[in-house]
């Protein structure tokens, strides 16, 4: 059996030389197509995500040590950019659909002096933002909308990242656009822009850059399957799993650099094509769930109206998202676990608002699937063939 992945970047060799041959004005032209895209003026662009987050951070008034509320469940960058930026972080529990609202939040803010709330929209759904602006404003919090998952995607006719006091967009490898790099910061107020327009950020070497964009290229494009396979070998040959609770993510020191030239490129083109590229992930990722939502026992989380690069499913069968993942995986289909509770952590838990039973909950029954866009039909046959196995090894069909 081949193996069935995700599609993790948006672009191929021919992309890649068109941008290299068209360096003039990059940066520029690509924000102007952001711009052009949705409706923001005022934009920051930088290499990574976490770089933006950082850029926005600092410009903020609020005082060392202020609170901000975050999901429990999030990309654990966020949390180590929070804690460089002198703020303290606190974790807040989610809705069933993985996301914070109105109600898990409003509780913690009428105890806790809660200045900020970073709000993530993961894997392709989103949260509900407008609700939970409308509850910012009231209430006077600083509001971040986290697109960084959630690249041209809209909530009642607005595209995610616009709704806060500031937002956020990433295009890294399995974003929903996915590139190399590339981060972008939204802001709603014209004296925070400049602080962060002038923010002074490195130029990176331009061999370290071709270097990134290679390796990306045979490690995600044309050479997954390969790469997938190395790695189940050194799986096995080490018989060592990554215990997530116990190791926390080794996020490495990096300088803040601007967005390179090639990659500024290889943006503005994947917008270009972005209509396209979601109709195609619309389609596979529309079967596989009719297919998967046949079987008991199965719940997607995922919307047939999302282009998802990963779909998540929860299990509501009794088997442990861990062993469902071993499984998978031992069937060559990359599938994973959604982010581990951040209070689970090594070194987060004292950041906890309150009990988080639903973080933990989700954590033990929500697995990530590959939307099979390149495999096609025989990649979600292929799935929903191992989703039975899985049943029937555990004796529920």
């Amino acid at each position: 059996m081949q193996y069935i992945f995700a599609k993790p970047v948006d672009w191929n060799i021919k992309n890649l030389l068109f941008s290299a041959f068209a360096a003039a004005k990059a940066e520029q032209r690509m924000e102007n197509e952001i711009r052009r895209m949705y409706g923001i003026q005022q934009i920051k662009s930088a290499s990574l995500g976490r770089t933006a987050l950082k850029a926005g951070l600092n410009a903020l008034p609020f005082a060392e040590n202020s609170r901000i509320l975050i999901p429990d469940i999030v990309c654990p960058t966020v949390i180590y950019t929070i804690l460089k930026a002198g703020y303290r972080p606190l974790l807040c529990d989610v809705e069933d659909d993985l996301h914070i609202s109105v109600r898990t939040i409003s509780g913690i803010c009428r105890h806790q002096d809660i200045r900020m709330i970073l709000v993530p929209h993961l894997y392709g759904l989103n949260a509900p933002i407008d609700e939970i602006r409308k509850y910012c404003r009231d209430a006077g919090i600083f509001l971040i909308d986290d697109a960084a998952q959630a690249v041209g995607l809209k909530y009642r006719g607005q595209y995610l990242g616009t709704y806060g006091d500031m937002g956020l967009l990433s295009f890294g490898p399995y974003k929903n656009i996915g590139i190399s790099r590339g981060g972008f910061l939204f802001w709603n107020d014209q004296n925070l822009f400049l602080h962060t327009k002038h923010a002074e950020l490195k130029t990176e070497s331009f061999p370290d850059v071709w270097k990134r964009l290679l390796s990306c290229l045979l490690k995600l494009h044309y050479g997954r399957p390969f790469f997938l396979s190395f790695q189940e070998m050194k799986k096995k040959k080490t018989d060592k799993h990554c215990d997530q609770k116990r190791l926390p993510p080794a996020i490495p020191e990096e300088e803040d650099y601007k967005l390179s030239a090639p990659e500024a490129n290889l943006i503005r083109c994947a917008l270009k094509q972005m209509d396209s590229i979601f109709t195609k992930r619309l389609q596979t990722a529309r079967d596989l769930i009719k297919k998967l939502k046949q079987l008991e026992g199965i719940e997607c989380l995922a919307s047939e109206k999302i282009p998802h690069v990963k779909i998540p499913i929860r299990l509501s069968c009794g088997i442990s998202a861990a062993s469902a993942v071993d499984f998978l995986r031992s069937l060559k289909i990359e599938a994973e676990r959604i982010y581990c509770p951040l209070h689970l952590r090594e070194g987060f838990g004292h950041y906890a608002a309150a009990a988080l039973p639903q973080s933990e909950k989700l954590w033990e029954q929500v697995i990530l699937i590959p939307n099979p866009v390149r495999s096609g039909r025989p990649g979600i046959s292929g799935i929903r063939k191992a989703f039975e196995q899985m049943l029937k090894k555990a004796g529920r069909i």
